[in-house]
């Protein structure tokens, strides 16, 4: 493995992690949560392997070091748990709505009226509440 994470900048390979991706040495040193973020910092240029900018896919080698952005530092205040989203009102209400056709342990199957949204994305806003401010 890796040294472990700390609010430190910096993550220094060893043996174990040699020879593994950085999206998925990362995905195990910071916790599957993270995954998402750690895509998305990558991608940016924001996550540095021995001060170059690196790819998802990039093997780690022992002795490499990853600087870490302040948003995947543990211990940080951008570290702390993200608000939880839930699913809109509205949304329950037209589920809800929809006639059920079949349903047993395993299996439920619903005559899903035309329009409503089924997986949440980029363009389908309605689809999650936003998250409640911090107090």
């Amino acid at each position: 493995m890796a040294s472990a994470p700390s609010a430190e900048a910096h993550l220094d390979i060893d043996s174990r992690e040699s020879g593994s991706r950085l999206d998925r040495a990362l995905q195990r040193l910071l916790g599957d949560g993270q995954r998402p973020l750690i895509m998305r910092l990558i991608r940016k240029g924001n996550v540095r392997v021995n001060g170059r900018r690196a790819r998802p896919e990039q093997r780690l080698a022992a002795g490499d070091r990853i600087f870490l952005p302040a948003s995947l530092r543990p211990g940080t205040v951008s570290q702390a748990e993200p608000p939880q989203a839930g699913i809109a009102p509205a949304l329950l209400k037209r589920a809800a709505d929809a006639p059920i056709l079949y349903e047993d342990d395993w299996l439920l199957a619903v005559d899903k009226p035309p329009g409503l949204v089924v997986h949440g994305g980029s363009r389908n806003r309605l689809f999650y509440t936003s998250p409640s401010p911090r107090a």
